[in-house]
């Protein structure tokens, strides 16, 4: 009759190892699963208002609040009937400041926290990008998060070319300190600016995207690394016996 033999400790310190190993690859997966929070189909990234003009404050619920500083006008552009002007945007509206004296328009988020991502943690990296077009080349578009705190900005660029057809993408990254992590919110404040310059006519954005890919669970990196420190000591405590 057959039987089984006992496991060795050799067989156990294998099993640990490969445990640990998957477990850590486990956590590395889930540090690079970047999670989306908005984008134009997720959470609505662009400014979809269905109507042709909306002049600043106005709300585009349940998404933005955009307000407008300056002398002129800023709000919401649709298209139709704007074809021209927003025929290079992925979307049929966009947000706009009009010059030509200084004048910036400004879209806040709801909290993006929700769902598969509650808490901002310290080392989480969000990955953004927002379009920004205009009548002269030097109007600018500024991405900023809100976590509760100061406002931290995380990028700038300014339209490519003065092609109305033609709009410019700014990407990159950043990654969130202990400071952010403290905030317990997370909002996209978007804004757009005419430049001081009185030649430069109009300024439109669209299409914010953003997506976090969080630090792994600390509790399951750790438990690995515990396991590899057991085999290691048991293989050290039978190599003296």
């Amino acid at each position: 009759m057959k039987t089984n033999k006992p496991i060795t400790m050799k067989t156990k310190h294998a099993l640990c190892g490969l445990l640990s190993g998957l477990l850590l690859l486990a956590a590395g997966t889930q540090a690079h699963a970047g999670l989306i929070l908005m984008n134009p189909t997720t959470n609505d990234g662009s400014f979809e208002s269905n109507t042709s003009f909306n002049a600043a404050p106005v709300s585009l619920p349940p998404v933005w609040t955009i307000t407008a500083t300056g002398p002129n006008l800023g709000g919401l552009l649709s298209n139709p009937p704007d074809a021209v002007v927003l025929a290079g945007a992925n979307g049929s509206d966009a947000l706009f400041a009009d010059g030509p004296s200084p004048n910036v328009t400004t879209a806040t988020s709801f909290n993006l926290l929700g769902g598969a991502y509650t808490a901002v943690s310290a080392g989480d990296v969000f990955t953004w990008s927002f379009m920004v077009n205009s009548w002269q080349a030097n109007g600018a578009g500024t991405l900023q998060l809100n976590f509760g705190g100061p406002l931290v900005t995380v990028g700038t660029g300014f339209a490519g070319d003065a092609d109305l057809s033609t709009f410019n993408t700014i990407s990159g990254t950043y990654t969130a300190t202990a400071a952010d992590a403290l905030g317990g919110q997370l909002k996209a404040v978007f804004s757009i600016a005419t430049a001081t310059d009185p030649g430069v006519k109009n300024v439109y954005g669209d299409n914010v995207q953003l997506s976090v890919e969080p630090l792994p669970e600390p509790g399951t990196a750790l438990f690995g690394i515990a396991c590899v420190g057991i085999a290691a000591f048991r293989r050290r405590r039978s190599s003296a016996v």
